[in-house]
């Protein structure tokens, strides 16, 4: 399917993903994703190349204080 079809749906699910976690977020138990939630941050999509570009970076940043932390 070319991907130009699926963006309409990806954003669909990804919208109600965003409208169930602000649902469930607890703001006493998740007092940040509360507030990101009714931010509305969880309602912004970029494109996939980019999220998963700023995850591995998150991740390798978080790998990099390990090592910083052990040496």
């Amino acid at each position: 399917m070319p991907r130009a079809a699926t963006q309409p749906a990806a954003l669909a699910c990804g919208r109600k993903h965003a409208r169930t976690l602000a649902q469930l977020a607890d703001p006493r138990r998740f007092p940040a994703i509360a507030r990101f939630a009714a931010a509305g941050v969880f309602e912004r999509f970029d494109p996939p190349e980019k999220e998963f570009t700023f995850g591995l970076e998150r991740m390798l940043d978080g790998i990099a204080d390990l090592i910083r932390e052990r040496a």
